[in-house]
């Protein structure tokens, strides 16, 4: 008589060759007195009958919840289970993912199956598992009654911190599909859950210390926060509401220096981090709604030209702030010579200058080069140079602002009276 074993850990190979070298029941069962008597191998009772004992069921089923510290709350999400048997004889980890919070583990047997499973009702097993928000590991043992082939088990998360509660905007409604964040020293990385259509939280498996926890929900682009500090001790449940930003909201009017009001027109609202925009309606009104509180400028665009206006936004109030746009106009510089007309020939560089914007630079032909888009408001100088000297001689004009629309503004530069600049 022969055996073959099939197993997956040496010891568990030596331990089956072990056993069945003493013939144990499972080696006789079926033996017919001839078959036993065919034998020479192994001394086989004449009777058939093992001095050795039984090897318990396998038809074990192991059934249990995942449990917060608390001992009540069930912990859901995306996790994995996994059992062991203590048996020598059957080493073999067996795993299930139970997003539901609950999971079984039943003995199967499939002819030609790679997914059977074993679970031995006469040792003990042993559950593993990590924390599906925090991955706080958690090992648990457990075993049958004597006779039983079901065994109820749950794992609990002891001594972890639970955090709950509900994300509320500012006027204690409530705020669906935010998005909190726990972060802690303790934890790898955070945990980041959503709150869904109830706007509730919560979190479990938190290792004992102090940990942040931040709420954020993106209304009409705007970012509204809120969130808290706590501290996790021997398995603690923290309840607390999270209030995001106050808001308020601004309306208004752009207007534009020619005293039309422009339709579809683009109107950003930002305060050095955060912006949003939205388009005039028909009559040029714009509105911005859930704003946080604090101070924002309004910006418009027109020509690469921004006009800016600044905005204080306050708690539960719609503010009307109006856009006066700066008119834009085209510069004409003139160069010429004292008491000569424009310069007839060369280019002579010319640079115009407007504090808050870049340089604007040129050469003229004939005497004359044409800015176009300089904005009002602000005022500006347009410098020339001498083009034929071997010194950086130059002129300013004298300052000019722009103060309504109009068509191009001359505006002259003087140059030094130098022999070498004269065109004959």
């Amino acid at each position: 008589m022969h055996f073959g074993v099939r197993q997956v850990f040496r010891a568990s190979a030596q331990a089956s060759a072990e056993r069945l070298v003493q013939l144990p029941p499972e080696a006789l069962a079926g033996l017919s007195a001839d078959e036993r008597a065919w034998i020479r191998n192994f001394a086989v009772p004449e009777n058939g009958q093992s001095e050795v004992n039984p090897l318990p069921p396998v038809t074990g089923s192991v059934t249990g919840k995942l449990l917060a510290g608390d001992g009540t709350t069930v912990v859901t999400g995306s996790t994995t289970v996994y059992l062991r048997s203590n048996s020598v004889f059957y080493p073999r980890r067996y795993s299930v993912s139970p997003s539901t919070g609950t999971f079984t583990f039943t003995s199967t047997f499939a002819e030609n199956s790679s997914s059977n499973i074993s679970i031995s009702t006469g040792d003990g097993f042993t559950l593993e598992t990590t924390h599906a928000q925090t991955s706080v590991p958690l090992t648990v043992n457990g075993a049958f009654d004597s006779g039983a082939t079901t065994v109820t088990r749950d794992m609990v998360f002891t001594g972890t911190g639970i955090v709950k509660g509900t994300v509320r905007r500012h006027t204690s409604a409530i705020a669906p599909s935010s998005t909190v964040k726990l972060t802690m020293p303790a934890i790898t990385g955070t945990v980041t859950v959503n709150t869904g259509t109830p706007g509730t939280y919560l979190i479990t498996g938190i290792p004992e210390g102090t940990y942040n926890v931040a709420a954020s929900l993106t209304v009409t682009e705007f970012d509204l926060a809120g969130g808290f500090s706590a501290t996790s001790v021997g398995g603690g449940v923290v309840e607390r509401d999270i209030f995001l930003t106050p808001t308020g909201g601004v309306t208004g009017r752009v207007k534009k220096a020619d005293g039309t009001f422009p339709s579809n027109f683009d109107v950003d609202i930002t305060n050095g981090v955060d912006t949003a925009d939205v388009n005039t309606d028909t009559g040029g009104f714009f509105t911005f709604v859930n704003v946080p509180v604090g101070n924002w400028t309004l910006v418009v665009t027109e020509n690469t030209v921004q006009t800016r206006v600044p905005v204080t936004v306050l708690q539960d109030t719609v503010t009307t702030q109006n856009i006066d746009m700066l008119p834009l106009r085209s510069v004409t510089a003139v160069v010429q010579f004292p008491g000569e007309p424009p310069v007839p020939a060369g280019a002579v560089p010319v640079t115009l200058s407007q504090a808050g914007y870049p340089d604007k630079t040129g050469t003229t032909s004939g005497g004359q080069f044409t800015f176009t888009n300089v904005p009002g408001g602000t005022p500006f100088t347009i410098r020339a140079w001498t083009n034929n000297s071997p010194k950086n001689v130059f002129a300013d004009s004298a300052p000019q602002t722009i103060t309504a629309v109009g068509p191009a503004l001359p505006v002259t530069v003087t140059l030094p009276a130098l022999a070498s600049m004269r065109v004959v």
